[in-house]
């Protein structure tokens, strides 16, 4: 990385050298902010629990049940968009999870 040293005993975190950015060019910086600013798997939680939610307006389905088929539905995704940015994307996880459970995606509870 031309900005970034990385720090010994520090795992995957960097220093970064705000001298060199600062060219006159950079308009700004995206940071990763997962488990930084707050705590994701809290917040994710709470996410999977309001869908669970809405999903059972259609389906009674067990939040254990739910979630065992939305993980199921995230790893086939993951496989099949191996090292591309949409392997992150919870709407693929969710229309996946639509087709595995209904065998059709619902364009309305997946968004």
């Amino acid at each position: 990385m031309q900005f970034a040293q990385k720090r010994r005993n520090y795992g995957d975190m960097f220093q970064v050298d705000f001298k060199k950015i600062n060219n006159g060019r950079t308009k700004g910086i995206l940071l990763d902010l997962d488990n930084t600013l707050y705590e994701y798997e809290m917040c994710h939680l709470y996410a999977l629990k309001k869908c669970h939610k809405n999903l059972r307006k259609i389906k009674k389905v067990s939040f254990e049940q739910f979630k065992k088929d939305y993980d199921l539905a995230k790893r086939e995704v993951k496989k099949n968009t191996f090292d591309q940015a949409a392997s992150h994307s919870r709407f693929l996880y969710f229309q996946k999870f639509f087709e595995n459970k209904f065998k059709k995606t619902f364009v309305d509870l997946t968004l």
